[in-house]
Parts: structure tokens; sequence; C-alpha cells
């Protein structure tokens, strides 16, 4: 089975580096299976099925999808602003089960972790990273609209001599407002790695609204503490793991925010920490930081488990074989 990997193919979007070019390089390490990354400018393609990138408009999935009778289409990280869009494709490829369990409702999914591509060479030994770093990458929105649980564990132990660093699209998206952030990174294509090699401990949070209204009523509640005896969880439909992932790879110490996501590999406590309440955040953090040996005995062994649980061949097979089984459905 071939498959056409439809761009532009930009290494600096998360969506086309994991669910493009690193999707391809895998599946071509596979035996009787072949991917080639295709720009949008030929319509008529030979590969039998064709996977559009995140943003293509419907429009130009129609194109392709007249142009090519009897190929079985697919789109990568579906968004439900364009319902239409959903109705169009045969398949999506998702990045985490939450995606999956929400997006099943329009089309069948099928799940490729954010698995980064992470030369061992990064990781830099324990006795050479620097002391009380907080480390943050990713989407500006989860810092804009960070729990106030982890808020106020934030603004404790910056007190007591922590630097928080957040390394995001600050040129593309804005500055982001969140007060506590000590070191703002621009993230770019070439040094990301080698600043998150450089922190302390990594930090995910999950909190994420959409809408004005959403928003507003988010800050509200997340500024005063509402409904104080829950476990209020609210993530994007998108939410997923890639920004620990990334920190496992490099053996960086996670301390995550309570999700679905996160629970597959630090529902552990031998790797790592799931934290809701201020408390929580703030003893993960500084027991961590009280001992070295702690630190790398759950980096060690959270790298351990996405090594056995996330090994990107044996996801890649197990994608293109659910994409083989639709394909006898769709295509006789």
């Amino acid at each position: 089975m071939n498959i056409a990997f439809i761009g532009p193919h930009n290494k600096s979007l998360g969506s086309e580096r994991i669910h493009g070019i690193l999707l391809a390089k895998y599946i071509n390490r596979l035996e009787n299976y072949s991917a080639s990354l295709k720009n949008d400018n030929v319509c008529k393609l030979n590969e039998k099925v064709l996977i559009f990138k995140k943003g293509f408009s419907y429009k130009k999935i129609k194109e392709f999808k007249i142009a090519n009778p009897n190929k079985l289409i697919g789109i990568t990280n579906p968004d439900n602003s364009d319902r239409n869009l959903l109705d169009l494709p045969d398949f999506a490829v998702v990045g985490s089960v939450e995606e999956k369990a929400f997006y099943t409702n329009f089309l069948p999914c099928f799940v490729f972790p954010q698995i980064e591509e992470i030369n061992s060479n990064s990781i830099i030994p324990f006795q050479n990273r620097p002391k009380k770093v907080l480390c943050y990458h990713g989407n500006k929105m989860h810092l804009d609209y960070m729990d106030r649980n982890l808020k106020m564990a934030l603004r404790d132990l910056i007190n007591d001599g922590y630097k928080f660093k957040a390394i995001y699209d600050k040129r593309k998206l804005g500055k982001s407002k969140n007060k506590l952030i000590t070191d703002h990174v621009q993230w770019d294509v070439d040094n990301w790695i080698n600043e998150i090699a450089n922190s302390t401990i990594g930090l995910c949070p999950s909190s994420h609204y959409s809408g004005k209204i959403t928003m507003a009523l988010a800050k509200f509640i997340t500024s005063y503490g509402g409904f104080p005896n829950d476990i209020v969880s609210r993530h994007k439909n998108s939410n997923n793991a890639g920004r620990a992932f990334v920190f496992h790879q490099l053996k960086i110490p996670v301390v995550a925010e309570i999700s679905g996501a996160h629970h597959h590999l630090l529902g552990d406590e031998l790797a790592g920490d799931l934290c809701y309440s201020k408390k929580s955040w703030i003893n993960a953090i500084e027991n961590l930081q009280k001992s070295e040996e702690l630190q790398m005995r759950k980096a060690n062994k959270a790298k351990e488990y996405l090594e056995k649980l996330y090994d990107p061949l044996i996801w890649a097979d197990r994608l293109v074989n659910q994409i083989k089984e639709l394909k006898k459905v769709y295509i006789k």
C-alpha cells in the first residue's frame, strides 16, 4: 500500500512535522508499505491513499477527491469549526485518545501519538543542568489560561528562587500575559530542544479554553477558585501528551496537570507526578528539586515507559494496518 501525504510540509509546525514528515519516514521503514510527501500543486496522484495536512480547505480536498476517484482520503488533526470538512474524508489521523473520542462522532479516527524525533545526544547530564528552572513548551493558550492552583504554586515557587521558562511562538502569537513567566523564549526549530534540555523540571498544564464567553467564564472560575471541592478539568478536544513526551525523551522529570493523555505514563508515580491542587504542585516540584537521585529515577522510568509503549514504528505499523482494513470496506 502506498500513501501520499499532501503538503506543503513545514517542519516548524508540529502537526506537519509529526503527522507528515516523520510519519512518512516511519512508514517507509515498514515492509510492504511506502509513503511520500507531495505538494498540493499536482492534483492527480498514483498513490492509493491520500492524507492531507491540517488546514486544507473543503474546496481543495474536494478537488483532489474528484480528480482521484476510488482513492482513500484522510486528514490529519481535524478541526470541527468547519463541519462540512468532516463529511468529506474517509478517516482522520489524530494525536491522542481524547482527540479520537471526540472526532469519532464525525468519522473513523486512527491514533498516531505526538512523538518527536529527538537525538539522545541532546540529553544533558543531570549534574550539568541548571537548578530550579521550571520549563513549559507549546501552545500559548496554556500559559494565558493556566489553572489557578498551578498559578498559586508558581507564585510561591518563584518567590523561593525558581525560574519559569516558557518556550512558545511569541513572534507569531504575541507575548503571553502570564506575569509568572520569568523567561519568555521564542520557539525555534533549531533551538527548542536545547532550551528544554537546559531545564530542571518539565511542566505540562492541560487547561485550555476557547470562545469569548467560555474564556471569560473560565477566567472568572480559575481566578476566584470556583468549585473548591471538585476537580475541574477542561482541555481542548485535541489534548495530547506530546509536550510531556519531549521532556521524557530528554530525561527531564515531568510534573503535569491531571488529564487523560498524561495518565498513561504519569499515572504511575514512579515515572512522574500528576497534580491538581496548589499543594500537590508544590510538593511534587520541591521533592524533585531536593533530590537529583529522584529526578534521575523518575526521568529514567518515564523514558523506559515511553520507549516501550510509544515506539513510533509500532504505532506507524498499527496505523497503516487500520487504514488497510478501512480500504477493504470503502474501496472494492
